[in-house]
């Protein structure tokens, strides 16, 4: 069996990169997200979860271009390549598209994987002896989008009755004769110094012009 793994974003060919050297093993893994409570009438029961996200870890070798030492996949590039794009792909905040290929000898498919993860972590190492070569140790996390739920408020009497009444109980001053803010806000703030609050809750520039007949909001 055959092995090609894959990263990209998604609908852009230019990130991708296949690795040259497919790991010798991969380990998927995930925690279980389900809690116990008692009941004293039924004993133990389970409340689940929804499911947790999965983690994929693997271990692959970046040989340098052209290695003769490696049974590469297809054509490869300089270990420096690989490097700086996984880089992008861990500093970069966009899910990255992570692909398995598992192709039999005669090159049919088995089993694909195919997900969006992001790049939770990867380590570099170099071992004497091997100049030029790099291992790469990396761990991605699977990504889910977030969900977006709207909710029709149109037809709730309790949210429709809520705003009506918040609307109702603003209260409201007509100008009259002889007025003034100073006034105003005596009167009904039982504060004169609050004039300038009903002044700039009225975008008012000059407290000391006001016409007739004009309706003030009150704080």
């Amino acid at each position: 069996m055959m092995y090609y793994f894959t990263l990209c974003y998604d609908k852009d060919e230019t990130s991708r990169i296949n690795l040259p050297v497919a790991p010798e093993s991969l380990e998927t893994s995930y925690k279980g997200n389900s809690k116990v409570i008692n009941l004293i009438s039924s004993g133990d029961t389970s409340i689940l979860k929804s499911a947790p996200l999965r983690l994929y870890k693997f271990k692959a070798i970046l040989p340098k271009k052209d290695s003769p030492a490696f049974n590469t996949l297809g054509i490869i590039f300089e270990p420096l390549y690989y490097l700086n794009r996984l880089r992008l792909f861990k500093e970069g905040k966009t899910p990255v598209r992570f692909i398995i290929l598992r192709n039999a000898s005669d090159n049919s498919e088995i089993f694909k994987t195919n997900t969006l993860v992001s790049v939770e972590d990867y380590s570099i190492t170099e071992y004497a002896g091997e100049e030029g070569e790099f291992w790469i140790d990396l761990t991605l996390m699977e990504y889910r989008c977030p969900e977006i739920k709207k909710v029709d408020v149109s037809n709730d009497k309790a949210f429709s009755e809520k705003i009506r009444t918040s609307k109702e109980n603003k209260k409201t001053y007509v100008v009259r004769k002889g007025d003034s803010l100073w006034k105003i806000a005596r009167k009904e703030l039982n504060d004169g110094s609050k004039y300038n609050e009903i002044a700039k809750l009225n975008g008012i520039d000059n407290p000391d012009v006001i016409s007739v007949g004009t309706t003030l909001l009150l704080p």
